[in-house]
């Protein structure tokens, strides 16, 4: 629902964003976007880091369980295992997450590498 609203808190330490007509380009408050940014960079990679690890994690049990090696597929669709539903459900999260803190995250990167060259 926040795709299609826009968001009104900061991605990364959650404080209101300021109310305007139009919705900021990046949901980050001032301090993240400007005072904090080597920390903002850190903290938008390990949000998607977590998720991407959570969902291998789930994957690891399944091919231990289904007797794969490493980097096999998984194609285990037993309805009676509750890890299917956890991966399926990690699977459509790194999606999510990808989608929305992934291209904050790499707007923001542009942001820095353009602020950066003009310090120098």
């Amino acid at each position: 629902m926040e795709s299609y609203m826009g968001s009104s808190l900061c991605i990364v330490c959650r404080d209101r964003l300021p109310k305007s007509r139009e919705p900021a380009p990046l949901p980050l408050c001032h301090t993240c976007q400007h005072l904090r940014s080597q920390q903002t960079l850190l903290a938008l990679r390990d949000k998607i880091h977590k998720v991407e690890h959570r969902h291998r994690d789930l994957e690891d049990v399944c091919r231990s369980c289904a007797g794969l090696s490493f980097g096999e597929e998984v194609k285990c669709d037993s309805r009676d295992c509750p890890v299917f539903y956890s991966r399926v459900k990690g699977r459509t999260m790194v999606g999510v997450v990808k989608s929305g803190v992934g291209k904050v995250l790499e707007g923001f990167e542009k942001e820095v590498a353009a602020r950066e060259l003009l310090e120098w």
